[in-house]
């Protein structure tokens, strides 16, 4: 939330019954509203502990003995259920701060998956990557627990960035493999967003190619640079305005011109920047407009604009393939065939621009899809619609009492119907 210029993030806890079907899975009474950290900012490190722990408690019983309901609508005489607590859905920075690990994507262990470290971040050989040890995380979040001294406990964080969750004392819990990497957070708002930003350099004050040339000129005449090292430099460097003005108004101008069902989500045709983009809206640019314009523009262009587009369509399909509503062993590997060849070709042609941990996770995607099946199944958007809808809501600087009032409302929710 941001009443004028100020910024404050909450935290939201849902907890949604797989059992559902997916068309009922996500209606608003079948949403558990768990509660909400307030903020104004997001808890550090282990201090979100003792709000998962409450609701640890509640699911410790669902598994070791199971809870009798005296009467349910099909036994009532009641019966006894069982259930578990899984998977962890959220985004980088969620998960990380509630698994225990250091709280920005930045840290030397950055991945929730595997164990590779930041500093061989672009080793895109997934062959050689480690993944993570869950038996090695439970070892170091009880050296952790058992700690004697807050000391100790940074010391021992310091040294191998895990910390206790109080998720660990359900004995089911997989630290590694409960934890989803989504696709709306992963491929949608970081990967698209970072293509079009970051590396299509998207601007409306430039045509395409330019990259303020005058102001480079100037400095290189100043400084009196040597050609031989100037023309070794232009070489090795690309003029990097992709997105110019030009690009821009023949996008808009195909964007006026094209139809789309009902059902999929409306882009003013005035965008600038893709911070006015919703995650499914740029899902939407990215893998239905722009291609329209730029395989008409860039099909016969260059010999570089032809290898930026088949670029960019090799993350096109990779992210159509990842939303599919069904799933295969197949599809699995046509992903990871789809999205590897787009980070190649990102060391590449973008030279200047290393891989990030965004970048990184995406590669897992595939194994998310292996291990959960469809993304319907374990992506955000459905959580994203709660949060806007809390964003919208007048809270008159009261945070606390809006919390409570949404808990009340989740219950009388289930309740009624």
């Amino acid at each position: 939330m941001k009443p004028g210029k100020k910024s404050y993030s909450s935290t939201g806890i849902w907890v949604i019954c797989y059992n559902f079907l997916p068309h009922l899975r996500y209606l608003p009474e079948n949403i558990y509203l768990v509660g909400v950290i307030a903020g104004p900012h997001k808890p550090d490190t282990h201090h979100i502990n003792p709000y998962i722990q409450l609701l640890v408690d509640e699911f410790k019983p669902f598994w070791s003995l199971g809870v009798l309901f005296t009467c349910t609508r099909r036994c009532h005489s009641g019966r006894t259920m069982k259930g578990l607590l899984v998977p962890l859905i959220c985004d980088m920075l969620g998960a990380r701060q509630v698994t225990g690990l250091p709280g920005t994507v930045n840290a030397h262990y950055f991945c929730t998956t595997c164990d590779l470290d930041v500093d061989d971040i672009d080793n895109l050989d997934m062959k050689e990557w480690v993944m993570r040890d869950a038996q090695h995380v439970r070892r170091i979040a009880d050296l952790w627990k058992s700690a004697r001294s807050t000391d100790d406990r940074t010391a021992i964080f310091d040294a191998f960035g895990l910390c206790w969750t109080p998720l660990l004392e359900l004995p089911y819990w997989d630290p590694v493999k409960f934890v989803v990497i989504d696709t709306m957070h992963a491929l949608d708002i970081n990967l698209l967003k970072h293509h079009l930003r970051n590396l299509f350099r998207l601007s409306l004050k430039t045509k395409q190619g330019g990259d303020g040339w005058s102001a480079a000129v100037k400095v290189v005449k100043h400084h009196n640079v040597k050609p031989a090292l100037l023309n070794h430099q232009c070489q090795r460097h690309h003029r990097r305005i992709i997105l110019g003005a030009d690009v821009m108004q023949e996008i808009w101008s195909d964007m006026h011109n094209t139809q789309l069902p009902s059902w999929v989500s409306s882009i003013s045709r005035e965008w600038s920047t893709t911070s006015e983009l919703s995650a499914d809206q740029t899902h939407v640019l990215c893998t239905i407009h722009l291609p329209i314009t730029l395989i008409r523009l860039w099909h016969s262009a260059g010999k570089r604009m032809q290898s930026l587009l088949e670029n960019f369509m090799d993350l096109v399909n990779a992210v159509r393939v990842a939303n599919m509503r069904t799933t295969s062993p197949g599809d699995v590997k046509t992903y990871n065939t789809y999205m590897h060849r787009y980070m190649v070709g990102v060391k590449s042609l973008y030279e200047d621009k290393g891989i990030k941990p965004h970048q990184h996770a995406a590669l897992h995607v595939g194994t998310m899809l292996e291990w959960f099946g469809p993304v319907h199944a374990h992506s955000a958007p459905y959580y994203e619609r709660y949060i806007n809808f809390m964003h919208c809501t007048q809270i008159n600087q009261k945070p606390s009492k809006t919390s409570r009032s949404r808990i009340r409302l989740s219950v009388m929710l289930m309740v009624w119907t």
